[in-house]
């Protein structure tokens, strides 16, 4: 049944009414025997209709759904304003012709009065009504200016601590990377939104993990996909020369002066559906894709693999990071630093399993022998591959909860974050968030997973290289101690 606009104002103005008086359950609706006693009798009365509960139902789902797709246009510096006095929502005629062409593309009918109602959200004092009756306030922000101008208008007057926390950069940097995009033709400009307001609704979206409508959405795998292609520019190489921290600190070097980075894998939570969702659920229920990351110490990723599914272990995840084309490399005698959830082989240096690792298991308490001195130092030099992990989370909240989605798209964002990370530790590496504290998670243990793929040879040879790693362990632990009772 058709709802006019008079209709669709009576009935939320009546809602209104209800919200003031404190009639609303906690799910932000109504009840049934309200609406049928107290609110479809007056609207019947004043409108001369004959509108039962399952009417209001059905047009409840749609008012929800109008709101949220005017909400995602204020709060995204899109070319959409709202003026408080007029109670309508402003914009210029090309972006208003932008957002027509959109529907008539997607088969609208547009010259229907109630499709253009639809179209332009039933703007008016109808979005105040619903705003009140599901927030009790006003549209979160008042964007009143065009977008292009509301780019400039941020980066010129607000204030650089503000504008870096909205957009996960500083001003300075934010212009950069536009240069960098628009000079490499990886991001144009378009008749109605620059590339600052494209990169702006991107940064927002990953950085606030903002949701929007249209609008946002086609513009932001045009972002995304131009981030992920400046991966060799911004992913670091790996380097032979022993890092620095661990050159100029007694504690680790000589002990530790083949290392080159540290390796882990993290949980991104995930959106899948249908009969897959199994496979990507981790170990404490929640759906996520498993990635692989490694760093230096200097915080920068080096290389990057997502996508595997969130019950896939860490040791199998590995594998097919070595085993790719243009997967992860492991120089000649050198070795990376990896937790406990990975065995110890040549290339890869495990501390010691049953041994107290992580660093808030020592606190006051001194080394007792030389396996816990050696997890001590062991833990303390790859505890940067948590700090990395940590500040990528802080910085882009988008990878802190399911994103809506697909999910190679979810797989894209998480190494664009790591791309647009890296890009920011070059120009401003002082820069950091705040990194949220995460308890540490017990490791699990999946040495026949690493087995084979990794080592080659006959099994014997396989035990050979297990044995020398191990070896190589025992006498950098037995160094490390001997030179500490020594105090050397």
């Amino acid at each position: 049944m058709a709802w006019t606009g008079r209709e669709n104002q009576v009935m939320l103005n009546l809602l209104a009414e209800l919200v003031e008086r404190g009639n609303k359950l906690t799910d932000g609706t109504f009840s049934k025997a309200l609406i049928e006693s107290n609110v479809l009798p007056k609207f019947n009365d004043i409108c001369c209709s004959n509108k039962k509960f399952e009417h209001y139902k059905a047009r409840w789902k749609t008012w929800k759904k109008t709101y949220s797709t005017i909400a995602g246009m204020l709060n995204s510096g899109s070319g959409f304003g709202w003026n408080a006095d007029t109670e309508r929502v402003t914009a210029d005629d090309e972006v208003w012709d932008g957002y027509i062409k959109y529907f008539e593309v997607q088969n609208f009918d547009t010259s229907s009065d109630d499709e253009k109602m639809m179209i332009m959200a039933a703007t008016g004092a109808s979005i105040v009504a619903y705003n009140i009756i599901i927030n009790s306030k006003v549209p979160r922000q008042n964007i009143s200016i065009e977008g292009p101008l509301y780019m400039r208008r941020a980066l010129s007057e607000d204030h650089p601590e503000d504008f870096r926390s909205r957009y996960r950069m500083t001003p300075i940097a934010f212009m950069k990377l536009c240069k960098i995009l628009r000079s490499k033709s990886l991001l144009k400009d378009t008749r109605v939104v620059p590339i600052e307001e494209q990169l702006g609704m991107f940064l927002l979206t990953i950085g606030q993990n903002q949701r929007y409508s249209w609008i946002i959405n086609s513009h932001f795998n045009k972002v995304l996909d131009a981030i992920v292609m400046l991966n060799d520019e911004y992913m670091s190489s790996i380097s032979t020369a022993t890092p620095l921290n661990i050159q100029s600190s007694h504690r680790y070097y000589p002990y530790f002066k083949d290392c080159i980075e540290a390796i882990d894998g993290t949980y991104i939570p995930a959106v899948v559906y249908g009969d897959d969702s199994i496979r990507f659920r981790n170990r404490h229920g929640k759906l996520s894709q498993n990635g692989l990351a490694a760093c230096t110490f200097n915080l920068e990723f080096i290389y990057i693999l997502g996508g595997w599914e969130g019950s896939a272990n860490d040791a199998r995840v590995l594998k097919d990071a070595l085993n790719k084309p243009n997967g992860l490399k492991v120089p000649q005698g050198r070795y990376y630093l990896v937790d406990a959830g990975y065995p110890n082989r040549p290339g890869f240096l495990a501390p010691y399993r049953g041994t107290r690792y992580h660093l808030q298991e020592y606190g006051n308490n001194l080394p007792q022998n030389p396996k816990e001195l050696f997890n001590l130092r062991h833990a303390s030099l790859r505890n940067v591959i948590e700090r990395i992990f940590g500040i990528l989370k802080s910085r882009f909240v988008i990878l802190q909860t399911p994103p809506p989605f697909s999910y190679p798209v979810q797989v894209k964002i998480v190494l664009a974050c790591c791309i647009l990370h890296n890009y920011l530790r070059k120009e401003c590496p002082s820069d950091e968030f705040t990194i949220e504290e995460q308890s540490q998670q017990p490791f699990d243990f999946y040495e026949d997973e690493f087995d084979g793929d990794v080592e080659s040879g006959t099994a014997q040879s396989q035990a050979e290289q297990r044995l020398r790693a191990d070896q190589f362990r025992d006498e950098m632990a037995n160094q490390m101690w001997e030179d500490s009772c020594n105090n050397i």
